[in-house]
């Protein structure tokens, strides 16, 4: 839940602003009388499944990781909550 219009305009510039194919992809903004959600797509499969997966390498999947990683830094975001839900 957004607390303020200042908030909402550095998330709407953070997420406008990443373009990398390991990152979901920002969609756009739902606005309704409640509440303010960002949208994104969702692309690759559950991380769980990519582990189970003998032909896929930890060592690739970390690379990616922290290809995106470093991606989000070199933009100057910081990402304080690495949460691997999905890996493309």
């Amino acid at each position: 839940v957004l607390k303020d219009k200042e908030q909402f305009k550095t998330l709407f510039h953070i997420y406008s602003s990443i373009d990398h194919p390991c990152i979901e992809q920002f969609v756009g903004v739902s606005v309704t009388d409640s509440s303010i959600e960002f949208v994104t797509t969702l692309r690759g499969e559950p991380f769980e499944n990519v582990i189970q997966k003998s032909n896929v390498s930890l060592t690739i999947i970390a690379f990616k990781i922290a290809e995106a990683m470093s991606y989000l830094h070199s933009k100057m975001i910081v990402f304080g909550d690495l949460n691997v839900k999905h890996f493309y």
